[in-house]
């Protein structure tokens, strides 16, 4: 009986067998360690991006319920990823790509635009719910396209061309804005409290408190040195014991202070740290009045450590030998009871429990021969209950114990999942002494040091030692409700890096980036905890103290006017014959009196390389980070030489890089080697036309500006245009006799000013012309917001006549007749 087939399924199906062995064979040729199929994948220290290793078992179970071809795709995905060796991360990478398990078709091959939509919709729906994926959906969604670009390069699927909707990408953005400012408004309320619960941790290791475990004062001292500089913790963590350096200035001390002639005047301290998220090593310095707790907490760290430190030493140099204390030595080479081996196991001769436990456990494995031997006397020098006891040979116990101890040397370097230990191993700061397992060295980890000083509720069901805030019982408010405190060991890093920020005045935001290691300054805002009313504070413009002066004059000055000058009186006057004006006129004799506006302020003309600048930079700094010359605040005087001259050889500079831009275009049409030579032949033949030469042909660019501009599509050749449109002007003017020296020139510019912000708005609304248009809209709809223009009338005939002036002689009394 014949089956329908689908061709294009069956197409789909052989491309993804093609694409499968292609990866196995690359793979196999580039990383022979690495087999295809298998669930876990050793990258570390094999391929270049020295990525993690990987495991595809959490992203398999994602994909339990979808047809194989899934999977298969992930797969090759990923292994075209290691072979691109652009990726460190393959885990996040990973995780974008499990967004296509929204789709609803169950096989890769169905994939269509509807599965598409409905992926996008899903994401959209799951984000709502938690809006801290918000971000992560948002990456995963704009990468989705090329994801499937790259599936349908291999012939996997057909070509779908996925854009994600604007609607969709506006309220991920929302979500994603929302989750991080409630984040950071919890984090700023909370920063400050951690801090001072951890100072009440420092004091209590300080004060040398039973109740913290060794891991627990490696814990605080470790932060303590966090709080040193702004380190991320992988960085601490790798940290040797000679990764500081101590720079001291003396000077000599007065004679009658003390005996001493010279005392430490200066003291830096420098940690050298290597760099994360692509930065390289650097030295930090370290805050002046930390040095001493950073050697206090250095000391902590060591002293937890001497154990591990003489193991790694000891294994160093006899890689081959178990390491014994001398009071063991006479066990090796010999038949090992359970105790003795737990002797060597625990480094003592005091019985424990875990290393009785550990020693019977480590004898009952398969691969060991053990043989009864007469049960020794008890340390104690009493008979044994059991007359023979199970014993195994050296030769086949020290391989077994070295192996492990390979092993955890090696393990003592992986600080972090990413983050491994590259130098001596020695030298290794957190080196740690752990209770177990005596005769193997450790080290402390981040997963470790984290639960010291915070635990989620799913990491106290399997974590049996309480943070060191619950067993000091130190407490912190949050939201007005009290409870155990808890620090983050990133937290420092922010804490100090906000204190920077609010009380570093002389440090700027790169400075404090370097001190942080930071490769981008735009990282930095992730840092600031500042609240608002700090962030107004330090945005409001700083008091000019070099006016001070001035100022207390005019406030002298202004205080005599009251005492002494003219006093003024409001008459009311009704049916007098006034002469008025109106605001226009007052308007107008205000611009023609620059006087007028300045009023008791206090201007201050601020030279430039073209003349001076009437902008009041110590009001208002000036944000137009271009030339002087265009802007409507430049002045020119004529007779200053410096300043004219700089215009005359700006005006030649000018000129020239127009006439090389005009020159090169010639060449580029000559040799039609343009984008659109249609275009440009139409422009070249319209100034050849006329018989200009490449010198005139700039002449005459410069002096048409305004009536070409709208015309230049090149912003910066318009730019270029503008300046030299302005120059020529000033030096026409300069060498025009016409002109007095000391004469005063401005080029009227109203839209270029000091700040070039407003007209990027004003422009984005439109410009001068599209507001002037709506407010004649406005006029027009509302006739009686229209301004009326009164002027000024004579009208002295309203004022009554005054008789002073027509007084007859004589007496007032006499009497004619």
């Amino acid at each position: 009986m014949n089956h329908h087939v689908d061709l294009n399924r069956f197409k789909y199906e052989l491309a993804l067998k093609k694409w499968q062995a292609d990866c196995r064979k690359r793979m196999a040729q580039r990383y022979p360690t690495i087999e295809f199929d298998a669930d876990h994948w050793l990258l570390k220290g094999v391929i270049a991006t020295n990525s993690r290793d990987f495991s595809f078992i959490p992203a398999l179970r994602a994909f339990a319920d979808k047809h194989p071809s899934y999977s298969k795709v992930l797969r090759c995905l990923v292994a075209e990823t290691v072979l691109g060796e652009k990726i460190k991360d393959i885990r996040d990478y990973v995780r974008r790509l499990r967004v296509i398990q929204l789709a609803p078709s169950d096989s890769m091959f169905d994939l269509d635009y509807a599965d598409l939509h409905s992926i996008e919709t899903t994401a959209l729906h799951r984000a709502r719910k938690k809006p801290s994926t918000a971000q992560r959906t948002l990456v995963s969604l704009s990468q989705l396209d090329k994801i499937l670009d790259t599936i349908a390069t291999k012939g996997v699927i057909p070509r779908l061309r996925y854009r994600m909707k604007s609607e969709t990408r506006q309220e991920l953005n929302s979500l994603r804005k929302y989750y991080v400012t409630q984040s950071r408004q919890a984090k700023t309320a909370a920063l400050d409290r951690m801090i001072e619960a951890l100072n009440e941790a420092f004091n209590a290791l300080f004060a040398n408190d039973p109740r913290l475990s060794s891991g627990d004062r490696v814990a605080i001292a470790t932060m303590g040195l966090g709080l040193c500089a702004p380190s991320r913790i992988n960085e601490i963590l790798c940290l040797s014991v000679d990764d500081y350096v101590s720079v001291d200035d003396y000077a000599q001390r007065v004679a009658d202070k003390e005996a001493d002639t010279l005392h430490a005047a200066h003291q830096m301290l420098l940690i050298t740290m290597k760099g994360s998220k692509g930065a390289q090593w650097s030295a930090k310095p370290v805050l002046d009045f930390m040095i001493e707790l950073f050697h206090y907490c250095l000391k902590v760290i060591l002293d937890h450590g001497k154990r591990s430190r003489m193991l790694v030493e000891w294994y160093q140099h006899h890689p081959n030998q178990l390491y014994l204390p001398p009071e063991l030595e006479h066990l090796r080479y010999t038949n090992l009871t359970a105790r003795s081996l737990s002797y060597i196991m625990g480094l003592s001769v005091q019985d424990g429990d875990s290393s009785q436990h550990m020693a019977k456990h480590l004898m009952t494995r398969s691969g060991i021969r053990r043989f009864k031997v007469p049960n020794p006397e008890t340390k104690c020098g009493t008979s044994a209950t059991m007359s023979v006891v199970d014993a195994v040979r050296w030769d086949d116990i020290e391989p077994i114990l070295l192996n492990k101890v390979h092993t955890a040397l090696e393990n003592c370097r992986i600080v972090t999942a990413v983050n491994h230990y590259t130098g001596d191993l020695a030298k290794m700061l957190f080196l740690f002494d752990h209770d177990a397992s005596h005769y193997m060295p450790g080290a402390i980890k981040y997963d470790f040091l984290k639960r010291r000083l915070k635990q989620t509720t799913a990491e106290r069901q399997y974590v049996k030692q309480p943070t060191l805030f619950e067993k000091l019982r130190i407490t912190m408010p949050i939201d007005g409700v009290t409870q155990i405190a808890e620090i983050n060991t990133h937290d420092p890093r922010r804490w100090l890096t906000t204190m920077a920020l609010t009380y570093g005045e002389k440090l700027s935001n790169v400075l404090i980036n370097k001190w942080a290691n930071r490769l981008s300054v735009a990282q930095l805002w992730h840092y600031d905890f500042r609240s608002a009313e700090t962030n107004a504070a330090a945005g409001a413009l700083p008091v000019p103290h070099e006016l001070t002066e001035l100022s207390k004059g005019l406030t002298s000055c202004r205080k005599l006017e009251d005492k002494y000058g003219p006093r003024i009186d409001i008459v009311t006057v009704h049916d007098a014959g006034i002469s008025g004006t109106t605001l226009d006129a007052i308007s107008a004799a205000i611009e023609d009196r620059p006087i007028a506006r300045t009023g008791e302020q206090i201007i201050i003309i601020y030279p430039t390389w073209y003349g001076f600048c009437s902008h009041q930079h110590h009001e208002k700094p000036c944000r137009a980070y271009t030339s002087c010359l265009p802007c409507n605040n430049n002045h020119l005087v004529k007779g200053h030489p410096p300043t004219n001259d700089r215009t005359r050889v700006r005006s030649i500079e000018l000129h020239s890089a127009i006439l090389n831009i005009v020159e090169q275009t010639i060449i580029i049409y000559n040799r039609e080697i343009a984008d659109d030579q249609n275009t440009l032949a139409q422009h070249v033949s319209h100034l050849v036309e006329r018989g200009l030469t490449p010198t005139k042909m700039t002449d005459e660019l410069i002096a048409r500006f305004h009536e070409i501009k709208h015309l230049v599509k090149d912003t910066v050749l318009k730019n270029m245009l503008h300046e030299a449109f302005i120059a020529a002007g000033y030096v026409e003017k300069l060498d025009n006799p016409m002109y007095m020296n000391g004469a005063l020139m401005k080029y009227h510019n109203p839209t270029h000013h000091a700040a070039p912000g407003v007209e990027r708005a004003l422009d984005a609304h439109g410009g001068h012309e599209q507001i002037g248009l709506e407010r004649l809209a406005m006029i027009e709809k509302y006739p009686q917001f229209a301004p009326t223009t009164r002027g000024l009338k004579d009208q002295q005939h309203l004022i009554a006549p005054d008789d002073d002036n027509n007084e007859q002689g004589g007496s007032e009394d006499t009497d004619y007749e």
